[in-house]
């Protein structure tokens, strides 16, 4: 599951537990396998990006008027059916907007592009309801959603509708899921959580499985010094407008897919001497609070997004200090800061990207802080009357607003 960033900057590091108990021997058979036995996922090292970051100091003040191209947003009708508790993921895609709710409402909600509601799924045991969904997956062009029920352990099938198609037990537990193409999901294990697999198998952290769920290929083992520290520094897959892409838990690269059982990677970014090292992460989680406050050190946080014409990375700094860098994949330039300073009236707010849609970042403005706004007349009354217009209805209580916006080039 992929958590969303918190508006105005506020960036924490999520926790992340692990909820579930390993499988034992018994709960595998060969049969989760497509052939005899899967495929060894290699990786093409040659043509990586590497960004130099050994001189960024996060100092740099982020100006809107300089960084942002464009902006919209959309707020989300606001009804009893369709109160969302709190955005856990979000998907935009052409005509739909799918938002994940783990924990509160437990359910996915689901709005057209003018923001309207369509539906959500039924929550229950039986045939094509959820208890708890972790996580979720489109197929846009099959017009396709599918949700991890964590709970029981299944992927639920509905068409674009909602109609449900069918579901499947899945015999790895598992963290999130892509869809990858016509015949395969991408999922991303727990450390150490399917260990009644074949040794090799038991210790990758990526599976790339068939529709059915029989594992076809497998990778990126994890090693035995991570489970000293297993709250910090999710790992990640995620979905970009061009890509789909894994960032290891505590690593400095970034993957891409290429196939069923071929990763590129794409992006290695260069601390120098600042990099943390593995012995300084993976210790006690008390010694590692306390030692994530001192200066002089980088880390990659994990978080990346890609649109079309752009890339963002949360990189940590030391001190506890996330850094925002921005990467232009056409002028091959970066820019990078901690703070940022909310000089264009159109961008009263500012949050890190959450996903992304053709060459816009997506991300989300939780109600509540227009709610703020619009008590702050002397701020309010510098907003555009179109943007008045569009908040205008927003209370405390609504439902979020999706905000999209397109980066300058620099």
């Amino acid at each position: 599951m992929k958590k969303i960033p918190f508006v105005l900057g506020l960036i924490l590091v999520a926790a992340a537990c692990n909820k579930t108990q390993s499988k034992s021997d018994a709960d595998f058979d060969s049969s989760i396998f497509s052939g005899n036995q899967s495929k060894r996922i290699a990786v093409e090292n040659n043509s990586a990006i590497t960004l130099d970051l050994k001189k960024q100091t996060g100092n740099h003040v982020l100006k809107m008027s300089d960084l942002v191209d464009s902006v919209s947003y959309l707020p989300l009708e606001t009804t009893e059916k369709s109160l969302i508790g709190a955005v856990d993921d979000i998907v935009s895609c052409k005509d739909r907007i799918f938002i994940l709710d783990t924990y509160r409402g437990k359910n996915v909600y689901v709005f057209d592009k003018q923001g309207k509601f369509v539906f959500k799924l039924p929550n229950g045991k039986g045939p094509g309801e959820i208890l708890r969904p972790y996580d979720l997956a489109v197929n846009e062009k099959k017009r396709m959603l599918y949700v991890y029920d964590a709970e029981s352990e299944r992927i639920v099938s509905y068409n674009w509708d909602g109609q449900f198609i069918k579901d499947q037990k899945t015999p790895i537990r598992f963290k999130n899921f892509e869809y990858t193409n016509d015949s395969s999901f991408l999922i991303l294990a727990y450390l150490n959580d399917n260990i009644g697999l074949p040794e090799e198998e038991s210790k990758s952290q990526l599976f790339v499985v068939d529709t059915t769920f029989k594992i076809m290929s497998h990778g990126f083992p994890y090693k035995e010094i991570e489970t000293k520290n297993r709250f910090f520094l999710n790992s990640h897959l995620r979905s970009g407008a061009n890509n789909l892409a894994y960032s290891p838990r505590f690593g400095n690269e970034i993957y891409e897919f290429q196939n069923d059982s071929v990763f590129k990677k794409k992006y290695k970014l260069d601390f120098g001497d600042d990099a943390l090292t593995e012995d300084e992460f993976f210790v006690d989680t008390n010694v590692f609070l306390k030692n994530e406050k001192k200066e002089g050190y980088k880390y990659f946080m994990g978080d990346y997004v890609e649109n079309a014409n752009d890339a963002f990375f949360k990189i940590n700094i030391g001190n506890n200090m996330p850094m925002l860098l921005f990467y232009d994949l056409k002028t091959k330039r970066t820019v990078s800061g901690s703070t940022f300073a909310l000089d264009n009236p159109n961008i009263p707010f500012f949050s890190t990207p959450a996903a992304s849609e053709n060459n816009a970042f997506v991300t989300v403005v939780e109600s509540i802080y227009i709610a703020q706004l619009k008590k702050d007349k002397r701020r309010y009354d510098k907003l555009p009357l179109d943007l008045k217009s569009e908040f205008k209805a927003i209370t405390e209580n609504s439902n979020p607003v999706i905000m999209y916006y397109t980066l300058k080039k620099f």
